[in-house]
């Protein structure tokens, strides 16, 4: 036998240098040339049976497929034969199907680089693959995906002889007149591609299909037991196509935003297309900070419904509404603002420890303070009007809402009430909104810690303390903000880049990940961080407070202190050996 089974993660050299020594190099199709956003290649009836709203079309595609195999005396069949056998009621579904591997099917980037390196050493290349789809339409996808340049293309369905006996390997070498020896054939399948191709002579090469490979990659997490339905099937299949990009392991922060960001905004903001268009809304107003990767991933779709990033500071809704909620903690902020433009209230005001008395000042100089505030407000309408709203349609976006002074602000300012669309929040009946993750408990998402949540999503800009001559007044930027400004650029690079490769691949089809898939990834993160993730996560801290003084570690669980020292808690220790 002529078996080299290396690792191409770290060895595309080593496989070219075998490339210098042959001849004629042949590839596998899927899983090699091709790939599938999938982790089975029959998850692709399932998505079909989806789009179509059609239950149990995935079973009788499976079904129909072993029946033709069954009937057939040739070695293999052909999509015609497959279709020939499905339920009456499915057939129409032959076209869609091949509308959805045309639309799906990737280019390897590993394997394209050594196709395209065989052919700049002139070497003949040739494709042989194992597959029922016609030969016609598979040149269709090579040619789109930019596999040109090859001299032909043997196919199983095309010549009735399959690489699972070897006939179809004996069929090439009489074709092309040449000795086994003088081939490479490089694929997936070890069996077909590697032992039977060995024991006839050729030179075979094992490469891993990626799926497996990101699985091992990650053998610390327990994905394979996530993968239990069509939307985890997809994400990891797209991660997984990610992952054997030639820059993904260049920045770790940009990896977290693609793996971990990317589902979260996406699914988030798929969800929130489909709600503003039912709802007739095609302007759009995201919250900052926690809004600005949102608008992006929302901007990539394309969908002619104009967004803007928007300031509305608490701080800001507090001195324009005067809503402090009989908290004295609000009516100290509204008091000590105002002071400053009230000489009056200025000689009275204390830092008050009751309530009651507060309240009573408040009163006191209530007119005079709305007076003020609406200034305030005007001020604000200003900054809303340079913005070119249209407030007609227009509405608010944001994550985690307990208050909804955002929502309350902008209300004010534009004077007049509109919708808002949030990933989770508490009731308030006097709003109108939507959200992602509903306030029925049993659909309520509990994240292990929402601080990487919000990691994930804020600007990287510091805190907003206030709007001034229409530009926001931050806050000084304190060292663990300066790490997370630092960092934040990369992470959004990845989320947003996760959206573009979701449009790519799948156009405008739904690919139904909803919020469960979202909490269920986060919380895999959480659960079973790599050492990387410790190392990295460590080095970073988000404020817990409104006013963004107290800043703790993310994920507190992952450490314990020892010596004054972070390090590794026993339970993740041991979850990763």
């Amino acid at each position: 036998m002529k078996i080299e089974n290396i690792n191409l993660d770290t060895n595309i050299n080593s496989l070219k240098q075998m490339i210098l020594k042959h001849d004629v190099i042949s590839f596998d199709i899927f899983d090699t040339l091709l790939l599938r956003p999938y982790v089975k290649p029959t998850d692709l009836f399932e998505h079909l049976e989806k789009l179509e709203n059609l239950s149990g079309f995935a079973n009788a595609r499976i079904k129909a497929e072993k029946i033709a195999r069954e009937l057939s005396s040739y070695e293999d069949i052909t999509f015609d034969d497959i279709y020939d056998n499905i339920d009456f009621r499915f057939k129409y579904l032959k076209n869609k199907e091949l509308e959805l591997e045309y639309q799906v099917l990737q280019v390897n980037p590993e394997i394209k680089e050594v196709f395209e390196y065989a052919k700049s050493c002139n070497k003949k290349i040739i494709i042989t693959s194992d597959m029922y789809l016609s030969k016609e339409f598979l040149l269709n996808v090579l040619n789109k995906k930019g596999y040109v340049g090859f001299t032909e293309l043997y196919l199983s369905s095309d010549v009735k002889l399959t690489k699972w006996t070897g006939d179809l390997y004996n069929h090439l070498i009489d074709e092309l007149n040449i000795s086994p020896n003088e081939i490479l054939h490089i694929g997936d399948n070890y069996d077909s591609d590697v032992i039977k191709a060995s024991d006839i002579g050729i030179t075979a090469y094992h490469y891993p299909k990626v799926v497996e490979k990101y699985l091992q990659n990650n053998k610390h997490k327990p994905i394979s037991n996530f993968i239990d339905n069509l939307q985890k099937s997809i994400l990891v299949g797209v991660l997984a196509i990610n992952a054997i990009k030639s820059d993904y392991n260049k920045n770790y922060w940009e990896k977290v935003g693609y793996e971990y960001g990317g589902i979260t905004c996406y699914s988030y903001m798929k969800w929130l297309e489909e709600q503003v268009k039912q709802d007739g809304i095609n302007d759009i107003m995201f919250v900052a900070r926690d809004g600005y990767s949102l608008k992006k991933v929302f901007d990539t779709f394309g969908n002619n419904i104009s967004t803007h990033y928007i300031y509305a500071p608490r701080f800001l809704n507090l001195i324009c509404t005067l809503d402090f909620d009989n908290q004295l903690d609000k009516l100290k902020i509204i008091l000590n603002y105002y002071k400053d433009k009230s000489e009056n209230l200025k000689k009275e005001f204390s830092d008050f420890c009751n309530l009651e008395e507060a309240v009573n000042l408040f009163n006191k100089y209530e007119n005079e303070i709305r007076e003020f505030a609406k200034i305030e407000i005007e001020q604000y309408k200003n900054y809303l009007s340079i913005k070119k709203i249209n407030t007609d349609v227009t509405c608010t976006v944001d994550t985690f809402s307990r208050e909804f002074s955002a929502q309350k602000l902008i209300n004010c300012g534009l004077g007049k009430k509109i919708k808002g669309y949030y990933w989770q929040t508490s009731k308030d009946k006097k709003l109108s909104y939507s959200a992602f993750f509903k306030e029925d408990s049993k659909e309520k998402a509990y994240f292990r810690d929402w601080n990487f949540m919000e990691l994930l999503m804020t600007a990287p800009e510091p805190p907003i303390e206030n709007i001034l001559n229409n530009e926001a007044i931050h806050k000084n930027i304190s060292t663990e903000e300066q790490k997370r400004i630092e960092i934040y650029p990369y992470i959004s690079a990845g989320i947003v880049n996760f959206s573009r490769d979701m449009n790519s691949i799948f156009g405008n089809k739904n690919v139904y990940m909803d919020n469960s898939i979202v909490e269920k990834w986060i919380n895999l993160f959480a659960d079973f961080p790599s050492y990387e993730d410790i190392d990295n996560m460590s080095k970073v801290k988000h404020a817990i407070d409104s006013r963004h003084n107290n800043y703790v570690n993310i994920f507190p669980s992952w450490y314990r202190k020892k010596l004054s020292v972070i390090v590794p808690i026993y339970n993740v220790e041991k979850t990763l050996s």
